[in-house]
This record gives C-alpha cells, structure tokens and sequence, in this order.
C-alpha cells in the first residue's frame, strides 16, 4: 500500500468477519486469514535487536501451515527505506533466515500492490519487490495506472502501463451497471466578476516564483515567493496556503493544485463568505439525502458528508483558544439546517425526529477530521475522531453507539489526506471547499463517495439508484463534462464485434446483417473475417460508426446546475405568506422544495 491511511483500510478489511467468511467457504478452500501488519522499528530494548514479529511470523506459518493464508501488509515507506527488512544483524531470525527480506523471499510469495499508479516501474519501493522480495507472481490492482511514454514530437505516445491485463472493470461500465453511484455535480456562481486575482508571472526552479495580485480599479502588485512561503503575504484571504515545490514549469501547493506560468487564482473562492455558501449548499443536499435514507427506504441507511479543505486551522482550534472560523461556521450553519429539517417533519417521522434532536444536543460530537499532522497530535479526542475515520468504519455506519447513545457523528473534514485508498460507502456529499489538484486527483476526490451504501445492518443495497452530491467552486464549473470525457476516453474500445452488436447496429442502419458485415470486411477493412477490428483503422471505424463504440449512459452524471424547473400550483393567499417569510428568512427555500408536492 503506498500510504498508512490505505494500510490501515485494508487492514480493517481483511480482519473483519466477512472476509474470513469468503475465503474459508465461499471460495471453498476452507482456509483461514491469518493477517499481519507491519510498522516501523520499535525502540531497542536492552540494546538487543529483534526481528520483526509480524514478518516472522508471516514466514514461519507459510511454510508450516497449509490450512490458513497468511497475508503481510507493507506501506511502500518501509519498503522504499529498507532498513528495517534489509539489515541481517537480528539476534533472531525465522525459518533459519536473519535477513527479512531474505526470509520473505523463501515463501515464495504472490504480491499485490494496491493504487499502482504510486508504484511505477522506476519507483524505488517496485525495483525493492523485484529484486528483493523476487515473487512468483504480481497482481496490480486500482483503478488508475502509472503512464509511460515512447518518442518525441508527433511521435509521442502515452499509454496506460498495463501489463498481462486480467479484468478491466473501467468507470463507464461500472456506472452503466450500476454498480456505482451517480454523480450530481453542482457549483456556487461567483458574487461578482470584478473580484481580485493572482496571477503566476515567471518561475525560477527551486528558487523563486514571481507573482501579481491585480484588484478592481487599483494598481497590481508584484511579489516573489520561495517555497515555505504564505500566499498571505499577497492577499489575506490566502492565509493558510504556502508554496509548496517550485518546479521548472509550475508551482505545487499543499492541497494539490497545481498552477503554471500565466495562470492565476480568483480570489472569492478563498473566501470566507464564498465556502459558507458552499457549506450551506453542502448542508442543504446533505439532509435532503438523510431524509430519504432513514425514512423513506426500506432499510435506514447513515449518510455521511465529507468536507476536503485546505487551512488545517481553519477547523482544528490552536493554542490560542479561540474557535476557528470555518469550525465555527460549519457548526452555526448545522444548527440552522437541523432546526429547519425539524420543523418540516411529518409527525409520524419519530426516529427521525430523535436523532435530530440528538444532534441538537450535541453539535460537536457530529463532525470529525483527519489530517496528516494528526499522526502526532497528543490530543485524546483527535485521536478518537483519527480511529473512527480510519479504523471504525462499521461504527461510522452505525446509528447507535456501544453505549446505545445515538451515534450522530456523519460530517468528515480532510485536507487532501483521504484520498485514494480511503473511501466509505455511504458518502452521499462531497464538497469540495477550495479548487485543487490535477485532473486524476478530482477523480480520486470523487470516488470517495462512489461505492453503493450499505444499511445499519451492513446489507449492500443493489436494487435501487443512488446518488453523489458533489459540490465545487465555480472554476470547476465544467467538471461534469470533463468527467464524462475522462470516463469515455479510458474505455477500451472492444477488439471483437459481437454478432449481437452487429446485427443491433444494422437493424438500426436498416440493412441486412450480412451486408453490414461485408460492407467492413471488404469495402471498408474495419474488420478481419472473424470480426476482430483492425487496430490501424480503429479510430476511423469509430468515427465513421459510432454505434460500435460504447460509452457513458446518459443520466449518470448530472449538473446541478442545470435543475428542471417544475410548475406548480399554489394559492395566492399561501404565495403572498411565502413571500414575506422569504424577505426575512433566506433558510426558507428548503421548504419551497417540499411545497411542490401541493
């Protein structure tokens, strides 16, 4: 696994029951799991020098122990250091070997690397599994691939690094299947057009940036920037954000993005007025999606909400005791948006009703973060709020605590920590506060929420359709597009024409299967006799039939943006009532949304 994060889920995985459950019947080697962890080196004790527990014991019960599968997790740090599977001066060994690595590699083991686009061939901790670790076999399992290129100019070619391909269950057939949540993409218009910006002016590697900050109708200003330094030197709403690598053609900051020479930053979505909309845009889908799942399926499902940000302040509190800003906001705004899901439910919805109270009660207790820092935070609660994203899964899904207290903790705050590797099924908003990253990194941000929920049970829900509220700024306004593209453009165009496709395709075109046939075999050379497209000419073929060539079903990603408008029925006596609560209560749109079933 290339981070601890990921280690850690993939922990909690295979450790649990159901995973011990598939191997020992459903894949009927009635076989046990037996799963070891390794972490880094402890402090010596005595001054004595012991062989890592876990690799001993991964070692000794592969080679004793036919009834069991024994599995050893690694974080590709431990891998790439080396140190602590390399040295050979252990007073203790396994299985007669004092070298780790040396032992490992006796078993004979079968490897498999999980994201492998963090492990590509050149990568330090891939050269160790070849030439250290030797297996008998490697399974590259993800969804995203390392890249490699061939020639130069008008020659270049990137292509995805596959290699002995096995199974390609790409994103457009997971939608199409439904295997996978839609996607409701939708974005907050800026205020205005006139709002200030930062422009990348010129970048000296590892050296220097040189930077604009142009305001309406007052002169720019120029600054130079080297790495460790704030962006709130520019402008203060970029307080929190420094530079973070000056490369030869762009500059990185901490939360991903990305930006090269000539292309700037917009100021308002970096302010606090802008993320509080977005946070109460956030709130708003959040509870309209709740409701539906705890009261109007057949199974209650728990909704959570994830909150990627970019100021760790700006949600941890400091040393100096004062609340920050967005925590203090995102906490008056649920107050808000709780009172008024209250006051429009139906009497009848009782369960409900008690968990919102509970979360009245307890506003604190529904929001959680996990950061990067927060490795070495002493702090009890952090650390509680750590083990819950991380290792307590199956409690966030859950609506009661040990205790049998409510369990109202659904609205998760991350940097760009929880990635890939780390997602939970019953994600139902994503909002994204501040634009970030590459165009890999969005769809990494995305899938946290895509897996189909499970309900308080645990049950996987298959049968009806669900939905991600993904919320972002304005200048990824033309994400849902982009994303359609993205997912088209990965999709393996078949090789071999089924005859069922065939003869779909004609009967549309109105001709004869066989003359179809003939028309792309003989005139045309698109296909050999036995159907198999000619790979020269692919891309003409599907140009010239695009009925051939699969894609993303219509619906599955939706912009928000772009709501139908619905015509409904009301009394002037009632529209006149809502309008004077409308000039003093902005919080009532929510409840204009329930008056259209009138």
């Amino acid at each position: 696994m290339p981070s601890l994060a990921i280690k850690a889920g993939v922990e909690q995985f295979l450790t649990d029951e159901y995973a011990s459950r598939h191997f020992s019947g459903i894949c009927g080697y009635d076989a046990g799991l037996e799963t070891g962890v390794l972490e880094s080196a402890k402090t010596k004790k005595r001054g004595r020098s012991y062989f890592p527990g876990v690799a001993g014991n991964f070692v000794r019960g592969s080679s004793q122990n036919s009834r069991k599968i024994f599995v050893l997790l690694v974080n590709m740090q431990l891998l790439a250091s080396g140190k602590l599977l390399s040295r050979d001066d252990y007073d203790h060994g396994a299985e007669g070997y004092y070298r780790p690595f040396d032992a490992m590699r006796a078993t004979r083991p079968v490897v498999i690397i999980d994201e492998p686009h963090r492990f590509s061939r050149d990568q330090t901790a891939f050269k160790v599994i070849m030439e250290e670790i030797k297996p008998q076999g490697i399974l590259r399992f993800g969804a995203t691939f390392p890249e490699t290129v061939s020639g130069r100019g008008k020659n270049r070619m990137v292509v995805k690094d596959y290699q002995n391909l096995l199974y390609d269950l790409n994103a457009c057939a997971s939608f199409n299947q439904n295997l996978i949540k839609g996607v409701a993409k939708e974005h907050l218009e800026p205020a205005s057009e006139r709002q200030g910006k930062t422009r990348i002016v010129s970048i000296r590697r590892n050296d220097s940036v040189s930077v604009q900050h142009m305001r309406p109708e007052k002169p720019a200003k120029n600054y130079s920037l080297r790495a460790g330094d704030s962006l709130g030197i520019v402008s203060d709403v970029f307080e929190g954000i420094t530079v973070d690598a000056i490369e030869r053609s762009s500059v990185t900051f901490p939360n991903g993005l990305e930006k090269a020479q000539g292309e700037e930053m917009t100021e308002e979505v970096y302010m606090a007025q802008y993320q509080e909309q977005m946070l109460r845009l956030a709130l708003l889908r959040h509870f309209e999606t709740e409701k539906v799942n705890f009261c109007e399926r057949s199974f209650r499902i728990k909704t959570l909400a994830l909150f990627f940000i970019d100021d760790i302040s700006s949600y941890r509190a400091g040393n100096d005791g004062k609340k920050p800003y967005l925590l203090d906001a995102f906490e008056r705004l649920l107050n808000e948006c709780v009172q008024s899901t209250l006051d429009g439910l139906d009497r009848r919805e009782t369960g409900y009703r008690a968990y919102l109270e509970s979360t009245l009660a307890d506003i604190s207790a529904c929001h959680a973060g996990y950061f990067s820092r927060d490795k070495s935070d002493t702090d009890e609660s952090v650390a509680k709020e750590v083990s819950d994203i991380l290792h307590g899964k199956k409690r966030l899904l859950s609506f009661t605590n040990s205790d049998g207290t409510p369990n109202t903790r659904r609205f998760l705050f991350s940097k760009w920590t929880l990635k890939e590797g780390w997602d939970n099924p019953n994600v139902f908003t994503i909002a994204k506060l501040r634009s970030s990253g590459s165009e890999i990194s969005k769809l990494q941000e995305v899938g946290r929420g895509w897996r189909l929920p499970v309900d308080e049970n645990g049950n996987r829900i298959c049968n009806e359709g669900f939905w991600l509220n993904y919320i972002v700024d304005f200048t990824e306004k033309d994400f849902a597009e982009r994303l359609i593209e993205q997912i088209n453009g990965e999709i393996p165009q078949a090789s071999v024409i089924p005859k069922e496709k065939l003869d779909q395709v004609a009967e549309k075109l109105g001709i004869e299967p066989d003359d179809l046939f003939f028309e792309l075999w003989r005139e045309k050379k698109y296909i050999n006799r036995d159907c198999i497209a000619n790979m020269e000419t692919r891309d003409a073929f599907y140009d010239e039939y695009p009925d051939f060539a699969d894609g993303l079903a219509s619906g599955k990603i939706k912009n928000g943006n772009r709501r139908k408008t619905e015509r409904v029925k009301i009394r002037r006596a009632k529209y006149e009532e809502t309008k004077i609560m409308g000039s003093h209560q902005p919080a009532v749109f929510p409840c204009l949304r329930r008056l259209s079933g009138c």
